[in-house]
């Protein structure tokens, strides 16, 4: 199964979530993603203007494991594998101080912390479909206590570490950023909730209870020495930024996957192009025998023969070099990567990247994409652009389950950013004005805004399966303006 969520990353890019969820009977899950991507021709962006080089300089993609899913509840309860993984890891390092204990405990701190993460997030994603006033109070009272129970649970094991035996290892450190990170997603969590239900009626006891708690939780943060918003205090702000992006990036390590990459059918597109040198040479000789045969070894004929068939055999090489490549556009991809957890493959994944026409693109594709019919004529004239980017997916599910034992994990996500810097170059100014006659018959400029659209329509397979999305990204010199998926 394949999964794809899109949302705007910042002000320049678009961010897609791709998650591929292997089946465990089957050894290869083999997935493909292909997006056709269609801009306006007034951006000019081409093949001239905008290689492969300068498309890969604009992609940031970013592989890692699926978090190991539990519900919220489940993380916020002492029974709950994470936590009891966890618990174990601190004995065992009161009973042995050894590299392969110190290794396990800073794993569990971390992926408690991913976990409890993950978790949050899809609470809140559910809490925000619900209508009902009624259920959006229970829920969110129950968000609290659970966050509440997951942070008294994880500082609880803090005296754990407090043996003097250990203390002199500083393992605390590990501890601390998983604590640090754990009151950071607390605060952030419970603001955010508190804003959508603060306009609820009759829950004044409900909100005193949020904001109790987050004074709670920052007021522990302070001492222990963690950063913490402060409203009259932009350095101590940017500090706080800075650290939990590294705290981020420290916590999801352990779900990290490394690719090591390589041009794709490297020998055979050499031995194809050795091929067309061979074809040329081939007819370089025969015209040459030919034309001595008739007309002798030392002859003017020749002369100019071998002149001419060297000339052809140039060409003839070019033209095949072309042709081959032309064949195998289709069949080979740019880059090749192998997918590699901890240094042992589970698999590999390809992309590839070029512009093509409409008659290259499928109909459904096209029917996709629903131009107008003002679009439809602009088109005949100044045609759309159209960047197909390919990217095909082998996890081997085996392997996957052989190398990572201690929780199950579903497959891997690929959290895929196109930066768009380069599409505003050429554009208008964002902010026009446009007069109009006014109620009282006065002319009056308004202002408007100036966008351009880029459609991106994408067909997901996997095994038998094929489906399509289409997003549309409305853009205009100043950055992104919005996002819609049809």
């Amino acid at each position: 199964m394949i999964d794809i969520a899109a949302k705007i990353h910042d002000k320049f890019s678009i961010e897609f979530k791709e998650s591929y969820v292997v089946n465990p009977e089957l050894k290869n899950n083999q997935f493909s993603v292909n997006t056709w991507i269609f801009m306006p021709n007034s951006l000019d962006i081409n093949p001239d203007t905008y290689g492969k080089k300068q498309f890969y300089r604009d992609v940031k993609s970013n592989v890692r494991l699926i978090t190991p899913s539990y519900l919220l509840r489940e993380m916020a309860s002492t029974h709950a594998r994470p936590y009891l993984y966890l618990k174990k890891s601190i004995q065992d390092l009161q009973a042995n101080v050894s590299k392969s204990n110190i290794a396990e405990y800073e794993y569990q701190v971390k992926m408690f912390c991913a976990m409890a993460k993950s978790a949050l997030r899809n609470e809140y994603k559910s809490m925000l479909k619900l209508q009902n006033a009624t259920q959006l109070t229970q829920r969110a009272q129950s968000f609290k206590t659970n966050i509440q129970r997951i942070l008294d649970n994880y500082r609880g094991l803090r005296p754990l570490l407090e043996q003097e035996h250990l203390s002199t290892h500083n393992l605390h450190h590990f501890f601390d950023f998983g604590d640090e990170f754990l009151g950071n997603l607390a605060s952030t969590n419970l603001i955010r909730t508190l804003k959508i239900i603060q306009d609820l009626p009759e829950i004044e006891a409900t909100k005193a209870d949020f904001v109790a708690l987050i004074r709670r939780n920052e007021a522990y943060k302070r001492e222990k020495g963690f950063p913490v918003v402060d409203g009259n205090d932009r350095d101590k702000n940017r500090f706080y930024v800075f650290r939990h992006s590294i705290l981020k990036k420290y916590i999801e390590s352990d779900l990290f996957i490394k690719l090591r990459k390589q041009k794709d059918g490297y020998a055979v597109e050499q031995t194809l192009y050795a091929l067309a040198a061979g074809i040329a040479m081939i007819f370089a000789t025969v015209v040459s025998f030919g034309v001595q045969r008739i007309y002798g070894a030392l002859s003017i004929p020749l002369f100019v023969a071998l002149i001419l068939s060297y000339m052809l055999k140039d060409r003839i090489k070019e033209l095949m070099r072309f042709y081959f490549a032309h064949r195998l556009g289709s069949k080979l991809y740019d880059n090749k990567a192998k997918v590699l957890f901890k240094e042992n493959q589970i698999g590999w994944m390809k992309e590839s990247v070029d512009f093509i026409s409409d008659k290259k693109t499928p109909q459904e594709v096209l029917e996709l994409r629903n131009r107008s019919a003002l679009l439809q004529a602009e088109n005949r004239i100044h045609d759309e652009k159209i960047i197909l980017y390919r990217k095909y997916v082998d996890i081997d599910a085996k392997k996957l389950k052989k190398f990572i034992t201690t929780y199950p994990v579903s497959g891997i996500n690929d959290i895929f950013r196109i930066h768009m810097n380069r599409f505003v170059q050429k554009m208008d100014n964002p902010r026009q004005m446009i007069d109009m006659i006014d109620s009282e018959g006065n002319i009056r400029p308004v202002p408007s805004l100036k966008i351009y659209y880029i459609n991106l329509v994408m067909q997901i397979r996997y095994g038998s399966q094929m489906r399509y999305k289409r997003y549309r990204v409305a853009l205009s010199r100043n950055g992104i303006v919005g996002i819609e998926e049809f």
